[in-house]
């Protein structure tokens, strides 16, 4: 206020709104200013680049633009603001941003709009090799593929990428697609790019695995299922320890009895087709002995218990022939000498 009181001077808030100025005086009385209160808003001259990248820089000049807060895109998705001053911001892109005007905010709730953005989108030169077999790789040459995240191929079968090179990817084509179509494209803002080539797919002659038993014991019997199973020539566990018995064999199913010798616990086996091809399971798991859960169950050990005892059963058994066992101690009870029909053990 001047010292002739007839002037009071303050400082707008930062989230004061249009609208009209009150003074409330030491009594509570509330004078309305006669003229209401009018903010200044940003303005938006140019931006650039033009088209802009997802994920790059644009930058907005005009004037006020200091006192944007928030810079929304298309996709009612918010952009980073990377430096400001009153004529200039630098904004990042959101990588799901699409077309459109960008909308700058303020606190007061003044906006401002930019003229509609354009976007940089994928392109492809060229898809090698442009027949193959399903299940092998494809490389997709081109620009700005950075942004492609999916790869649809015939069928609708798409495959999820996240390439690391902006000029070229590779991508395996699934084992299911068969048929000629062109490539579909996807970019992280959802925009699709189509080659102008077409791929052709031919059926793999290659046995593909869709599932396995989670888990199994040694010398029990494992299920493989999956298609042209029928060119499996062998099957091999880890340690390269090659399969002998096996069960029904189809053309989507394989029945494997698991080798005693096969290594125990996480694993993968692998299939050798006849032409040499081969496919390498998903990880299962081959368990090994039943532990003992409760040792005091074990009234006695038939490698070492009998020798330990000396041979004394009280005339109803005794040690059989040392030929016959692992050891050379077991015990031995024959209808001849169980008398009683019970069979009595004393723990000495």
């Amino acid at each position: 206020m001047n010292d002739a009181k007839t002037q009071i001077t303050a400082v707008v808030p930062t989230h004061a709104k249009e609208g009209s100025i009150q003074l409330v005086a030491f009594s509570s009385v509330k004078v309305s200013a006669a003229t209401p209160l009018s903010l200044v808003g940003p303005a938006v001259t140019s931006i650039s680049p033009k088209p802009v990248k997802n994920g790059e820089t644009i930058t907005i000049t005009g004037t006020n633009l200091d006192l944007v807060v928030g810079a929304t895109f298309g996709g009612d998705v918010t952009g980073v603001i990377l430096s400001q001053s009153a004529t200039q911001l630098e904004v990042t892109v959101p990588l799901t941003a699409t077309e459109g005007k960008v909308t700058l905010t303020t606190n007061s709730g003044k906006t401002a709009e930019t003229e509609a953005i354009t976007l940089v989108k994928p392109t492809i030169s060229s898809i090698a090799p442009l027949a193959l077999m399903a299940g092998n790789d494809i490389t997709i040459t081109g620009t700005h593929l950075d942004l492609v995240r999916k790869v649809t191929f015939v069928g609708g079968l798409s495959v999820d990428v996240t390439p690391a090179s902006a000029t070229s990817f590779t991508v395996t084509v699934p084992p299911a697609a068969v048929g000629t179509a062109a490539v579909v494209m996807t970019t992280t803002n959802g925009t699709e790019v189509t080659s102008s080539a077409q791929l052709a797919i031919e059926a793999a002659n290659k046995p593909v695995i869709t599932g396995i038993n989670a888990s199994v014991k040694p010398g029990a019997k494992l299920t493989i299922t999956g298609t042209k199973l029928n060119l499996v020539e062998a099957i091999y566990f880890q340690p390269n320890v090659k399969a002998v018995l096996y069960g029904v064999r189809t053309e989507t199913s394989i029945e494997v009895f698991v080798p005693e010798t096969a290594k125990k616990g996480a694993v993968t086996l692998k299939l050798v087709a006849y032409n040499g091809d081969e496919v390498v399971s998903p990880v299962f798991n081959i368990s090994g002995t039943d532990p003992i859960t409760d040792p005091s169950l074990v009234i006695w050990n038939f490698d070492s218990g009998l020798a330990a005892d000396g041979g004394s059963w009280s005339g109803v058994g005794g040690l059989g022939n040392p030929s016959d066992a692992l050891s050379g101690a077991y015990y031995e009870i024959k209808a001849s000498n169980w008398g009683t029909g019970y069979w009595w053990f004393a723990e000495n």
